[in-house]
C-alpha cells in the first residue's frame, strides 16, 4: 500500500509538472511577440562540425535565409575526415558573414565539442552568441524570434529543443523521451524563484548566450572536460545568478538527431552515464525509479487483468503516466503511439544507459564522431 501511494504521488507530481511546463513554454513564446529594441545587435551563429558532410549543407542553406538583419556565421571544421570543410566553404558567397575555420588537434583534457565551441567563441564578434549543431535546420525567423524572446524575458541564456524529426520506429519510440525528461522532471516555471543552481537543463542544439554572461562564466573553457557540456553551462549560468530561460523550439528549428536504432544507441550512450554525473549510485536510483513509475504499473495491470486480481492501483498509476505522455504528445505534436508505448521506450532507454555505464567504467569508453572518451571525458583514442 505504501509503495502504491508513493508511486501515485510521484506520478501526480510529474503530471502537474508537465502541465505547468506546457503553460510556461506558452507564456515564454508569447513574450517574444512583444518586440524588442529597435536597433539589431550583431548575432554570431556558431556551428561546430565534425564529419557532418551529409548535414552541414541544409544547416547553412537555412542560415542563409534568416530574416534577422545582422548575423555572422562561423563554422569550425573540427578535423573532419569527410567533405565537411569543402561543403561549408562552398557557401561562403551565399551566407552573410560566413567564415569557415579549420580545427586544431584536441588538447589533453578537452572533449571535442567544448573545444570547438571555445574556439568559435574566441573568433566571434557578436553581442549574442548562438551555438547550434550542424544537423539543425533553422526556420527563417529563428534568430529574430530567439533574440526577441531573450530580450523580452531578460535571458542571459536562452535554450530550446528544436522540433525533432523522426523517420524510423526506433526514433519515434525513443526521441520523444527527451521532451518527457525535461518537461516531466524539471519545473521550468519555478526557475526564476528557485535558488538551487543544479536545477537546470539545456540543449546544445540551440543555446543563445548574451556575450557578457558567456564571458562571465568563462564559457566553454569552464566545461572543457564535460561530455554533457550544455547542461553544465546552464548550471554555470544559474550558479552565477544569471537568468536561464527555456523556450519551445519547434518554431525555431528542426533536427533529426539520429537515423535508426544504431545511431540512437551510439549517440545516447555518449551522454547517458555522464548525464547521471558519472555516478553508479545515481544511475541505479534513476533506473529503479523509472522501472517503478513507468514499467511496473502497466505490467502489473496486465497481470491483474489476466488473473482477476485487484487492478485499481495499477490502473491509476498507468493512467497518470499515460496522461503525462499524451499531454506532451498533443502539446508538441508528437505521434500518440509513442505515448502508449512509453514503457517500451523506458526499457530501451535503460538498456542504452546500462551500455553507457559499462563502456565508460569497464569498456573502451564511449565513442562519438571518431573519438572515444572515458569517465572523465578525456579522449582515449
Amino acid at each position: 500500500m505504501l509503495l502504491h501511494l508513493t508511486v501515485t504521488a510521484l506520478l501526480t507530481v510529474v503530471l502537474m509538472t508537465v502541465a505547468g511546463n506546457i503553460l510556461y513554454l506558452w507564456v515564454v513564446g508569447r513574450a517574444g511577440r512583444r518586440g524588442g529594441e529597435s536597433e539589431a545587435a550583431l548575432v554570431s551563429v556558431l556551428v561546430p562540425a565534425r564529419n557532418e558532410a551529409a548535414r552541414i549543407g541544409a544547416c547553412l542553406e537555412a542560415l542563409a535565409a534568416q530574416w534577422y538583419p545582422r548575423i555572422e556565421v562561423l563554422v569550425l571544421d573540427d578535423c573532419s575526415e569527410d567533405l565537411t570543410n569543402e561543403i561549408a566553404r562552398s557557401f561562403e558567397e551565399r551566407v552573410p558573414g560566413l567564415r569557415v575555420l579549420d580545427g586544431e588537434p584536441l588538447p589533453p583534457g578537452w572533449v571535442g565539442k567544448p573545444h570547438a565551441c571555445a574556439r568559435l567563441a574566441r573568433e566571434a564578434r557578436g553581442e549574442w552568441l548562438l551555438f547550434t549543431d550542424a544537423d539543425v535546420v533553422h526556420a527563417p525567423e529563428s534568430v529574430a524570434r530567439a533574440i526577441a524572446i531573450a530580450r523580452a524575458t531578460g535571458a542571459d541564456l536562452l535554450t530550446a529543443l528544436p522540433r525533432q524529426r523522426t523517420g524510423t520506429f526506433a526514433e519515434r519510440l525513443v526521441i520523444p523521451l527527451l521532451y518527457f525528461l525535461v518537461a516531466g522532471f524539471l519545473p521550468m516555471f519555478a526557475l526564476p524563484l528557485a535558488r538551487w543552481w543544479r536545477l537546470a537543463a539545456a540543449s546544445g542544439q540551440y543555446m543563445l548566450f548574451r556575450r557578457e554572461a558567456y564571458d562571465a562564466i568563462h564559457g566553454h573553457d569552464s566545461v572543457r572536460d564535460k561530455i554533457v557540456e550544455d547542461v553544465e553551462l546552464a548550471r554555470a549560468i544559474r550558479r552565477a545568478r544569471r537568468r536561464l530561460v527555456i523556450a519551445d523550439g519547434r518554431r525555431l528549428a528542426t533536427c533529426r538527431m539520429y537515423e535508426g536504432w544504431a545511431e540512437i544507441v551510439e549517440g545516447f550512450s555518449k551522454n547517458a552515464f555522464a548525464g547521471a554525473g558519472g555516478s553508479s549510485l545515481t544511475l541505479g536510483i534513476v533506473a529503479f525509479a523509472a522501472l517503478a513509475l513507468f514499467v511496473v504499473p502497466p505490467a502489473g495491470l496486465v497481470v491483474a487483468l489476466a488473473t482477476g486480481a485487484p487492478a485499481g492501483w495499477f490502473a491509476t498509476e498507468t493512467a497518470l503516466a499515460l496522461a503525462s505522455r499524451v499531454a506532451l504528445a498533443l502539446a508538441f505534436r508528437q505521434p500518440l503511439l509513442s505515448a502508449f508505448l512509453h514503457p517500451l521506450a523506458v526499457l530501451a532507454a535503460l538498456r542504452i544507459a546500462l551500455r553507457s555505464f559499462w563502456l565508460t567504467r569497464y569498456g573502451a569508453g564511449v565513442a562519438w564522431r571518431g573519438r572515444r572518451y572515458g569517465a572523465a571525458g578525456s579522449e582515449t583514442l
